[in-house]
């Protein structure tokens, strides 16, 4: 099993940010999208039986994460 090698890797990630000041405080309000271009990328292999048979295990399609960052 030690000689198969993972596919290439191919993944893009974007993050969008504004900054705002509201009465001292600082906000950091971000929209960051992972894998932007939905690339079925080898993440892991599962080896399920002594023969060494496996599958592969792919990674997340595109995930959007929504967040709010604040310093006071």
């Amino acid at each position: 099993f030690h000689s198969v090698r993972y596919p290439h890797y191919s993944r893009l990630d974007i993050k969008i940010d504004k900054r705002i000041n509201l009465g001292g405080c600082d906000l950091n309000l971000y929209l960051t999208i992972l894998n932007l271009l939905n690339r079925k990328n080898v993440q892991d292999y599962f080896i399920y039986n002594e023969n060494k048979n496996y599958r592969a295990i792919y990674m997340l399609p595109i995930v959007p994460v929504v967040g709010i960052e604040g310093r006071f």
